[in-house]
């Protein structure tokens, strides 16, 4: 890619030999249709800077841009089978915990259902058969 320095130098080139050539108007034409190429190129040149720089302090803070994607570093390890272990029973301890017939006020509304119920006579247990 050429540097700034050598495309002032090719408008610098052209317009005088454009002077020579052409009248007064045609080397304004000239100038200006080789301003806009430059000025094209040379932002162009600035965004292109501007990306690499991006992309080399996103790199030094663990994020790696490429064509092929995003790869963000990190200094977390891996889950072991005990920490697993460990939360797989927290887990069930906190299901149970939280569970309707484990809780106090529960086990007092189911008992106090079963009180109010009264059990069956000795008649009435002499009336239901078996089905045999």
């Amino acid at each position: 890619m050429s540097s700034f320095t050598d495309l002032v130098s090719l408008v610098l080139v052209v317009s005088l030999f454009g002077g020579i050539i052409g009248t007064s108007t045609s080397i304004a034409t000239l100038q200006v249709l080789m301003c806009v190429p430059v000025g094209v190129m040379y932002v162009g040149n600035m965004v292109s800077a501007a990306l690499s720089s991006t992309q080399e302090n996103l790199k030094n803070k663990g994020i790696n841009v490429s064509r092929d994607g995003v790869k963000v570093k990190t200094n977390r390890r891996g889950v072991d089978r005990e920490e697993m272990l460990d939360a797989t029973q927290r887990g069930f301890v906190n299901a149970l915990n939280s569970a309707q017939y484990g809780t106090p006020e529960a086990q007092k509304s189911v008992a106090s259902h079963l009180s109010h119920r009264k059990a069956p006579s000795k008649a009435q247990l002499k009336d239901i058969k078996s089905p045999s």
